[in-house]
């Protein structure tokens, strides 16, 4: 087949299946929009290794074009900012760009893409953040209540849920980039495309000096929230920074936890992985000051050398 009509022929495919996606959303209340982001960039991920960047803009603006004739105001927000990552991932693959900045380029734009998505929601269906808080708030208090646990005072658990929402807002784009260079990569391995094959979380080695910062976050986390500051903007933002930085440290002091009971209990990968889950809820700060030692000393490398990624990591 002409190389051209091919070109015609996919983009064409690929704006029909945006087509019947923004109906199916519809039908669903936008289901598929809020809960299934990280798949809308794919068709553009997939046309733009194929084509390059230069042809991918025609099919972008048809998407466009489609997406104002059938979607709401957050799904055409929603289709369009996602197809733009799709483009931009779908470009840094195509010119062999090495996978970590590829992938942290994605994380940060669908981080950027969500906060701009809840102000969206914001201004257009009167979706209001403090009104969200004071409900949280107040089933906190029940449940403290409940259970005869102390609470902070009123202004400090307010302060501390807005982070902790604010950080849930960033996780998720987070999560939904790190999601979209997972699919992308299935779905290009699926139409026999070369790309470099997905390295285990394992085999990564995060930079060290963000230990140090993890745990200087870990640390004025307990200060803030004991000793919060007098401006309130302020203290909300480092509350964010800390609570990022804290989890940061849990998700590798999971992930040395994991490492280390693949190696003793090979055989037992559920149990491994319940009780991560239970050591989550119970100890977090052991895996946070274990996720930093893993970052910051040679612990990775000794559990490398000794366990079934040493060949992999040779």
């Amino acid at each position: 087949m002409n190389q051209n009509v091919r070109k015609l022929t996919d983009g064409a495919m690929l704006c029909a299946l945006m087509g019947v996606l923004l109906l199916v959303d519809r039908q669903l209340q936008g289901t598929i929009s809020l809960t299934f982001t990280f798949l809308l960039p794919l068709p553009m991920v997939f046309y733009t290794v194929k084509y390059g960047l230069k042809d991918s803009w025609a099919v972008l603006a048809a998407i466009i074009f489609i997406s104002f004739m059938l979607g709401t105001p957050a799904l055409i927000f929603a289709i369009v900012s996602e197809s733009i990552v799709g483009m931009c991932y779908g470009e840094g693959t195509r010119k062999k760009i090495s996978t970590k900045k590829l992938v942290l380029f994605t994380m940060f734009i669908s981080v950027l893409l969500n906060v701009a998505s809840t102000i969206l929601m914001a201004k257009i269906f009167g979706y209001d953040l403090m009104t969200e808080v004071a409900d949280m708030q107040i089933t906190f208090e029940k449940m403290a209540a409940e259970m005869n646990l102390a609470t902070l005072p009123d202004v400090q658990l307010k302060q501390f849920l807005i982070a902790v929402v604010l950080m849930l807002t960033i996780l998720t784009g987070v999560l939904q980039g790190y999601l979209v260079h997972i699919f992308s990569r299935l779905l290009l391995k699926r139409f026999r495309i070369a790309v470099a094959p997905i390295q285990p979380i394992g085999l990564y080695f995060p930079p060290i000096w963000t230990g140090y910062v993890g745990i200087a976050s870990f640390v004025g986390l307990f200060y803030l929230v004991r000793y919060p500051l007098e401006a309130q903007d302020q203290q909300i933002l480092l509350l964010t920074v800390a609570i990022c930085f804290t989890i940061y440290l849990i998700a590798f002091g999971v992930v040395y936890l994991l490492l280390v009971m693949s190696l003793r209990f090979p055989k037992n990968k559920f149990l491994n992985v319940v009780l991560t889950l239970f050591l989550i809820f119970t100890v977090w700060p052991a895996l946070a000051i274990a996720g930093f030692l893993y970052i910051t000393t040679n612990i990775h490398k000794k559990i490398l050398m000794g366990g079934s990624y040493a060949a992999k990591n040779e």
